[in-house]
Parts: structure tokens; sequence; C-alpha cells
């Protein structure tokens, strides 16, 4: 079997490296300044306080300045985010002090010792800045160290070679070590392969593939890993995790990709591969489970298909497994089978389709007030049609209209009996391009509220920026009627569009959401989202409620909550289900 190791392209890497290290978090930031200017200040006071009974060539006013500085160091403890113009400023200030003391020392051996201090500024400038800033950093020290140095008898040619090379090893080493926590690929739990390593490799690898031999993506949940935690602990839940880590790596053919790719899911890649090797990779597998339930997806890789297409038909496969029950393995078409849109007229017609929805949690409460409707194509024969294989293609054929009739009709009238302590819960469903365009859309979807009795402003629809243009007349009125009834509207995947402020003011949206590009990268606490907290700010500042998608873990949701998210949707709170929402999602970050 292919090891499924190739390496991303430069345009990849050239993303990576111009931007600030995920390891430079607030409070990181803020203790290593002030462990690096007090210690740097402490020794300075104690050097100078020897140098001034020796010599007192200036050490009485480099004894001053250090004890200044040794005093203002803890203020750097109060730095709770990344704040780049502070960094670079305090970093800068340092350098240039050092020189004026390295200057004060004189010519002699004390200037040397004095300049051994430029390598403490060195060595955390990666860890604070992006690769490009960090060499300028470095490369402003050593000629801040030259300058001040050159004329120093004590300090000869080779005594410079030697101190400029020690000083690059030290920077590139730091370099090195930074980059590969910035860009760690393991998970902490198993030491599998993690999301962002698997979807590198995985994108790699299907990048070369041209279907000459089959290939596979498997995407496997461990059933009931969640109500395991609460019955024996978090602890319990990863040992658990990890034997299976081990004993399901030592198993697998090599070449196979083994990820943890978050939460109870697991996914496995592995090319070379026959129907009948699948079936006993998967039994291997729940053989090494410890009793467990194992429910798994296939999806069989298709030359020129994107890792997103292929993870839609494998989550699209693994919800049908789950609907069968635990345990259960459901192979995805390997291609599209929509041809037409009789196809979806005849889909509609034998009542194929069905509505999961997803639901959307107040992150203050905990509670659901909110859901997302989706539409699939379940099959006769128990297929589950991707929607990336036929939405595209009920817009193209003037379809579009009757499926999403159906649609809202089916989302208002099961949002009827949604209730949580009295309060009512809402459903949003998604406009596409083609129905914003047809002149009768508001009417249809105010005619489909009146049908059910549901009040308006229960019903959200979420708008994609790129699919519709407020150019046309069609869209803008069918959005004014809208608001004007009282159907709150929302801005779905936002930032990935062409947002402007005029934009907005003209759709009078009430809600925006957070594309899950966005909140993916998150890991820390405290880690700087600069663009995410800049959309925080500008909700709170028009008034807008702001949904974040894709949150996985309990990290991202209180990382959202403490910066003023009101809401949060992903596989944390639940994946889609055919079911109406749970009323109450328990706060696992709590």
């Amino acid at each position: 079997m292919m090891h499924l190791t190739r390496t991303p392209g430069s345009l990849r890497r050239a993303r990576t490296t111009s931007r600030t290290p995920a390891v430079a978090s607030g409070p990181m930031v803020g203790r290593m300044l002030a462990l690096l200017f007090g210690a740097s200040a402490l020794i300075g006071v104690v050097a100078n306080v020897v140098a001034l009974q020796e010599t007192g060539n200036h050490a009485r006013e480099r004894l001053i300045g250090n004890a200044l500085v040794l005093l203002a160091a803890p203020l750097f403890l109060l730095i709770k985010r990344m704040i780049p113009w502070l960094v670079g400023v305090s970093m800068t200030l340092g350098a240039l002090l050092l020189t004026v003391s390295i200057h004060l020392a004189g010519h002699g051996s004390e200037a040397v010792s004095a300049a051994l201090m430029y390598l403490p500024l060195l060595v955390p400038a990666f860890y604070l800045y992006p690769r490009p800033v960090a060499w300028g950093h470095t490369v402003m020290i050593g000629v801040l160290a030259f300058a001040v140095l050159r004329d120093n008898p004590a300090f000869g040619a080779p005594e410079m070679v030697r101190g400029v090379g020690i000083a690059l090893l030290l920077t590139t080493a730091v370099s090195w070590l930074v980059r590969a926590s910035d860009l760690a690929e393991r998970d902490y739990i198993t030491g599998l392969t993690n999301r962002r390593g698997f979807e590198r490799r995985a994108e790699a690898f299907l990048g070369a593939y041209d279907g000459s031999r089959p290939a596979a993506l498997l995407v496997i949940d461990i059933d009931e890993l969640k109500a395991t935690n609460d019955r024996r602990g978090h602890k319990h839940g990863d040992d658990l995790l990890l034997r299976l880590g081990r004993s399901w790596s030592a198993a697998l053919p090599p070449g196979t990709l083994l990820a943890r790719h978050g939460g109870d899911e697991f996914t496995v890649l592995v090319d070379d591969v026959t129907p009948d090797q699948v079936d006993s990779l998967l039994d291997t597998m729940r053989s090494l489970s410890s009793g467990l339930s194992l429910t798994a997806g296939v999806a069989w890789c298709i030359a020129g298909e994107t890792l997103t297409m292929l993870m839609l038909r494998a989550d699209a496969a693994i919800f049908q497994a789950k609907s069968r029950g635990y345990g259960q393995t459901v192979t995805a078409p390997r291609g599209s089978t929509v041809h037409n849109g009789a196809d979806i007229r005849r889909a509609l017609e034998d009542q194929e389709f069905v509505l999961h929805y997803q639901p959307v949690v107040d992150l203050a409460t905990g509670t659901v007030d909110k859901a997302e409707a989706l539409v699939r194509w379940v099959r006769p024969d128990g297929q589950i049609v991707p929607p990336d294989q036929f939405i595209r293609l009920a817009e193209q054929t003037g379809t579009m209209l009757e499926l999403g009739d159906w649609i809202l009709s089916t989302a208002v009238h099961s949002a009827t009996t949604w209730h949580h302590d009295g309060r009512p819960v809402a459903v949003s469903v998604n406009a596409s391009g083609a129905e914003l365009q047809d002149p009768t859309y508001a009417r249809r979807v105010l005619r489909h509220v009146a049908d059910a009795a549901l009040a308006p402003e229960r019903l959200i629809i979420e708008l994609v920026e790129s699919d519709f243009s407020l150019a046309s007349r069609a869209v803008r009125a069918n959005l004014v009627t809208l608001a004007d009834a009282g159907v709150r509207l929302a801005i779905d995947d936002f930032g990935t569009g062409h947002s402007s402020l005029h934009r907005l003011d003209q759709l009078r949206v009430d809600i925006l959401k957070i594309d899950r590009s966005f909140i993916s990268p998150l890991t820390d606490p405290d880690q700087p989202m600069p663009v995410v907290t800049a959309i925080l700010a500008m909700a709170d500042a028009l008034g807008l409620d702001v949904v974040a998608e894709g949150i996985e873990t309990p990290e991202q949701a209180d990382w959202l909550r403490r910066r003023g998210c009101s809401h949060g949707q992903g596989y944390l709170y639940g994946k889609p289900a055919p079911h109406p929402p749970a009323t109450a999602v328990l706060h696992r970050s709590a």
C-alpha cells in the first residue's frame, strides 16, 4: 500500500510562515516578557553592584536603570491578549537600553559580558513574531551588537565571529522548535495524527490520486463514548482512546493513515484496497475495541474529488448508519446518481427527502433556542445523496423552488412543536440564490409561516453572501418584505464572502454566522484570534447576534463565550439528526 506522506505545496508553506505563531498567546507572552526583563534586570543589578565596588565606571547609572526595569517587569503579567505593537516596542526598547548600557561600560571585558544579554532578546523573538519579523529582529540585534562592540579591544574578529555564530545557531534552533510546535499534527491524547495533520496529508494524496487503484475513506464513531465519560470520568475515556489508538495503529496495514478527527470520531484513509479488505479492516478494529460498538461510514475515492466532497459522502454514510442503530456500516455511493431535474421532482413525489436539524446553543445558558434545518436525500435502497450532488443541479434545472417550498413547509411545521420552559425554539432555513431571485419568494415564505401558525420571528432565513447580489431588484424586495414581516435574516459563512458595513445595513440582518474555518484553528483558551475578535466587536456595535459554527471542543466554546459570542453550533453540541433538537444541552465546558 502506498504511504500517504506527500508534502503540501509552497503556497501552503508561505501561508503558514507569515502569521504570528499560535503558541504566542497573550498570557504566555506576558509571562515571557516579565521573566525576560525581570531576570535580565536582576542579573544587571547584581553585576553593577559588583562593578560599583570594583571600578565604578558608570556602574551607578546602569544600576539605577536595571533597578527600574526590574521594578517594571511585573507589569507585563497584566497582558491578557497578544498586542503586537506593545511587544515590538518593549523588545526594541530593551535592545536599545542594553546597547546604551554596553556603551557606558566602556571598552573592557565588562562590555563584552554585558553583550551576552543580547541573547535573551534573540531567543523569544520567534515565539512572539511571524518568522520574517523575527529574522528582522535578529538582524537588528546583530547590527546593534556590531556597532557597539566593533571598537572594543577585548572583542576581536574571532570573538565576533564566534558570538554571531552562536547567536544564529540559537535563533535557528528556536525558530525550528517554534515552527514544530505551531504546526503540531499529533493528537495530544492518542498520539495519532490529528485533524490538521489528516487534512494536510489527505489533500496531498487526493491531489495526486488518478483513480487507477481503489482507495477509501472510513469515518468511524465510537458509540456512547460520551455516556462512558459521564459514567466513569473523562480520565477513563482518555485512557480508552489511548489504548484504542495504539491497538488500531499496530493492526492496520502499513501506509494506512489513521487519525483522531475529534471527540469520538476517527478517520482512516487507505490506498489500494478492495471492499472485502475494508470489511476485514473494520472487523479487526471492532475486535480490538474492548467491547465498544463502532459505527462506520465508507466513501470510495474518486479522481478529481476534493477532500470536502469525500468527507461529505462519508459523513452522509455514517449518518445513515447511525439511523439504523449502533455498530452498523454504510458505504456511500461512488459518484453522483442525480442526472436532471426530473430525478429531484420524482424524489419529492416519492418523499425521499428528509430534514435533519442541528442545534444552535445559547452559550451563556447551554440551552437550545434555534436549530438549523439541513436537507438530506435518502434513496429507497438506503443510500444517501449528499447535498453537493443535488442542490446546484436543482438551481440549474429550476427545481430549487419546489424543493425549497418543501423544505420551508416541513421546517416551519416541525418548529411549531419546539419549546423550552415556555420559550419557543426558532428554526433556520437556508435560502439559495435561485430562490431569492424569484419575485414570489417572500410571499411564499410568509404563506408557509401562516399555514403553520408559526410566529414570523421564529423563522430565520440564512443567506450565503456569494449566492446573490443586492443589485437585483427582486432580491432586495424579497429581503425587505421578509424583514418587515418579522422574519429574521442571518448571513451564513460570514467572513468568507464580500461583506461590507454598507451591505450589512442594506440587508437588515439580525444574525452573523462566523464560518467554521475561523473557529477550527482555535486550540488555546487565551489564543489571539484577531479576525473573530473583530467580528464579535463589530456585531456588538451593530446590535447583531453571532453564531459561531464548527465548535468541536469546550475550549472553543469557552473562548467564544468569554468574548461575548452569543450562540454556538457544532459537533460539541450535536450533529445534524432527523429528530427535533433537544431543548437543553449540557455545557461540557462548564
